[in-house]
């Protein structure tokens, strides 16, 4: 099934699921597994709209624009990452606020998210198939 599709799938799928929330809080179900995997098709989709060597200009502007929602989220990763690298080296060496409860330069997952959010920019608008390291 290609991406398109499943995208699509995933699509009708969220909007059917908040559609029937009304008859059965069940359907929330349908919402919460397709909210994720239409996200991730959605970078998917965009990536393969601006690899694709045959596309049309107009294909390939689309798969630019798909990849704005991405770079949204890498620099709200990338944003939430030094917030936390922040705020552990304002408390480890400036003045310690009482609501903070970490050790001596306890980072967390803020190394990781600055790492995952510019991964994230950085392929929300990079072209070519050496995603894969072939």
């Amino acid at each position: 099934m290609k991406t398109g599709h499943k995208l699509t799938v995933a699509s009708i799928v969220l909007v059917v699921s908040i559609l029937l929330l009304r008859v059965d809080g069940w359907f929330g179900l349908g919402f919460v597994a397709a909210f994720p995997l239409a996200i991730l098709w959605w970078f998917e989709l965009g990536r393969e709209l601006r690899d694709s060597d045959a596309a049309s200009p107009f294909r390939r502007a689309v798969g630019l624009l798909m990849g704005l929602p991405q770079a949204v989220f890498g620099l709200f990763s990338l944003i939430t990452g030094v917030s936390i690298i922040a705020w552990v080296l304002y408390n480890s060496f400036w003045r310690r606020d009482p609501h903070y409860t970490g050790g001596f330069l306890t980072f967390g997952v803020g190394p990781l998210l600055v790492l995952f959010g510019l991964w994230l920019l950085v392929d929300a608008f990079k072209r070519g198939s050496s995603r894969d390291g072939t």
